[in-house]
């Protein structure tokens, strides 16, 4: 699975969901993991149904970005700032951390 939180419309996560959804969907689990062929002996199971519908779950793993870019905050006079990226920005998909639902705590 993935996740975003309730972040605004301009942060790195919200911004970078869909990298998220093609990193889990097309690279990790069908490149990299060959998660190609069918996982239940059922063809009445598809990828996508409803909740209630769907069979139960013994395991779920999740995926989440992390983002970082480095930036100068330049004065350029007047009052005016003006934020200035330094080199690329760096992202990663890392195991979600959510909370430890023994505990109520995060992970």
């Amino acid at each position: 699975g993935l996740a975003w939180g309730d972040e605004d419309d301009n942060s790195f996560l919200t911004r970078l969901r869909f990298n998220n959804l093609f990193y889990v969907s097309l690279y990790d689990h069908m490149y990299t993991r060959g998660y190609v062929e069918t996982m239940v002996d059922s063809d009445n199971i598809g990828m996508c149904d409803c909740v209630e519908e769907m069979p139960v779950v013994s395991r779920a793993d999740c995926t989440q970005v992390d983002a970082t870019q480095t930036f100068q905050v330049v004065y350029e006079g007047n009052g005016n700032f003006a934020a200035v990226r330094m080199g690329g920005m760096n992202i990663d998909f890392n195991a979600c951390e959510g909370i430890n639902p023994s505990n109520g705590n995060r992970k």
